[in-house]
């Protein structure tokens, strides 16, 4: 009776325990499958985030690219002042003027993207410190560099648009008199050094690239470890929940097998009633 007893508890907790443990293997791929689709969905943003910024970098190159143009016509133009006649020089300052304005609103527009650009890179350069958080081994320097680059850029832009305001500022100052070599060379000096930042710009922007281009390499790697991980700690837990469920299931098989083999027939009723 007591071996009864022990099969019938052995088959009800065997039975309760492979029921829990499939229920765990499917909770676990459960939530392994909103991990991975998580970490897509993550690092997707994050991959949309570095395609945006470099469009913006890219943007910003190509305005610096036209800025050159801008600043040698603005160079040149100063410099044959003092060799026209008063009315030709009237229309070399409107000519100036004009593009100065035009270098004042372009350079504008420049700091305006780089800003942008900015704010990815900090949203970037915060995801990269949350991965860390985690335990993954991330290269910080690509990040560091476009955050460099970019304060670098920034300091030069706001040098350049001195540098623009000044010369617009001594142009308006200028009469419409025969111009005086001394001011048309100062207004000179002054495209050549807005010349010589969006040099230090254009270098800047390179270096931008090339981390923008690691970051990206470096993005794609660190999404296929996190979902090695996340796919290999399914498995782990998989089977072990797989191997505690045979155990279960053996211990359901034992109780199963010894209720039957216990249980009373006819013969052994008849064989204890007899005196």
């Amino acid at each position: 009776m007591a071996k009864r007893i022990l099969s019938i508890i052995g088959l009800i907790f065997g039975t309760i325990g492979v029921i829990a443990c499939t229920v765990v293997i499917f909770y676990i791929w459960s939530v392994s499958f909103r991990l991975a689709d998580a970490t897509v969905t993550l690092f997707d943003v994050g991959d949309k985030m570095l395609h945006g910024a470099g469009e913006r970098v890219e943007q910003i190159d190509s305005r610096v690219q036209s800025l050159k143009i801008t600043t040698n016509e603005i160079e040149q133009t100063a410099k044959n002042w003092v060799k026209k006649e008063a009315a030709e020089a009237v229309g070399s300052k409107l000519h100036v003027q004009e593009k100065a304005e035009a270098l004042l609103v372009e350079l504008d527009k420049a700091e305006k993207w780089l800003e942008i650009t900015e704010q990815s890179a900090l949203v970037m350069q915060h995801g990269i410190d949350v991965t860390q958080s985690l335990g993954l081994n991330v290269d910080v320097e690509p990040a560091q560099k476009l955050m460099t680059e970019i304060d670098g850029i920034q300091t030069q832009l706001d040098e350049g648009l001195e540098i623009a305001r000044n010369i617009s500022q001594r142009v308006a100052e200028l009469g419409d008199e025969k111009l005086e070599t001394n001011a048309t060379e100062q207004i000179a000096k002054l495209a050549l050094r807005v010349t010589a930042t969006l040099g230090l710009i254009d270098g800047r922007i390179e270096q931008i690239k090339g981390a923008l281009q690691k970051l990206e390499v470096a993005l794609y790697h660190y999404e296929k470890e996190v979902l090695m991980w996340v796919n290999l700690t399914a498995w782990g837990l998989t089977f072990l929940f797989v191997w505690l469920g045979a155990g279960q299931g053996a211990l359901c098989y034992l109780g199963w097998r010894g209720f039957h083999s216990h249980k009373p027939t006819a013969d052994d009723s008849q064989a204890a009633s007899t005196p």
